[in-house]
Order: structure tokens, then sequence, then C-alpha cells
């Protein structure tokens, strides 16, 4: 077992001697991370997993299994500092071209939470067709 197996089985509370593999279906990022180093490291190793099988590597053939979720894809944010802050989005950047340069493959993200432009086409279509929502 690797040593993301390990601590991840740690941080949940599982038994060490599990006989199955640790699979991992999904990655759900809420906000940024504080450091980043090793998340994008975690988050690289999960999303070139086979099956979410923290260690393995899919073939070049197979598509992405572990799917990445996030909620704010705002690159910079303004607050009292004159300069704009980074945000969630130079994440998702960082994450994609370290792991373009690493595997030379794209990671498949799904984003949820601020209006991005196909939520609002998406609105535009329900006010079109009459939809209330409710």
């Amino acid at each position: 077992m690797d040593w993301l197996a390990k601590r991840a089985r740690a941080r949940l509370g599982l038994p060490k001697d599990l006989k199955a593999p640790l699979k991992i279906e999904a990655i759900f990022m809420l906000s940024d991370p504080t450091m980043w180093e090793e998340n994008l490291q975690i988050m690289c190793d999960l999303i070139i997993s086979r099956d979410g099988v923290p260690g393995s590597v899919r073939l070049p053939s197979e598509k992405q299994f572990v799917k990445f979720y996030m909620t704010n894809p705002d690159f910079l944010y303004a607050d009292a500092f004159v300069l704009p802050r980074h945000a969630e989005g130079c994440y998702q950047y960082c994450l994609e071209g370290i792991f373009r340069r690493q595997y030379g493959r794209e990671v498949e993200t799904i984003v949820y939470g601020k209006p991005t432009a196909r939520t609002y086409k998406f609105a535009g279509l329900s006010r079109y067709r009459g939809d209330t929502g409710g």
C-alpha cells in the first residue's frame, strides 16, 4: 500500500489492514487549498489513477475516472490590498498545467457554484421556454 492510501485511511479512521484497495471516485474543491504543493501532488496522483486506486496509472486510452469538481472558477478577486488576489481558478490553472506537463493529458473539470457562461446560457433557455424552476 502506498503512502497516499495509508494517509487517507488514517484520516478516515479506516483500519490499515483492509484487503481491498482504497478507491477514490471524486475530488470536491470547495475553497482554496492552504498547502498547494501537497494538494497538487495528491490531486495529480488521483486524477491519473486507474479506476481511482491511488498509486496506479491509467492507460492513455482510458478516460479520467476520478471526477474533479470545483465551485469557483474565478482567477482573481479584489480585497483591501491594492493588487488583485489569486482565487480558486488560479489553483485550477496550476493543476491543469502541472498535469499536462507531467502526463501530456488534460484534466476534466466540472464547475458548479458561481455563475459561469454555461449557467447563464441555461438560465436564458429556461426563461425562453417559460420554466419557473419550481
